[in-house]
């Protein structure tokens, strides 16, 4: 089977293996969607990526 690894040691292991990632930024002007609950309620906006 596959080993158990501590996630946080995975983090790090990964983090090796691919550098720490810069934090994305968004263009708050320009929104993609909106995601909407069954009645209606906004939950969520997904914004463009700079």
């Amino acid at each position: 089977g596959l080993p158990i690894v501590d996630i946080t040691a995975l983090k790090k292991e990964v983090e090796k293996l691919t550098g720490i990632p810069s934090p994305a930024e968004f263009d708050y002007d320009k929104v993609v969607a909106v995601v909407e609950y069954r009645d209606g309620t906004l939950i969520d906006t997904v914004y463009c990526r700079k």
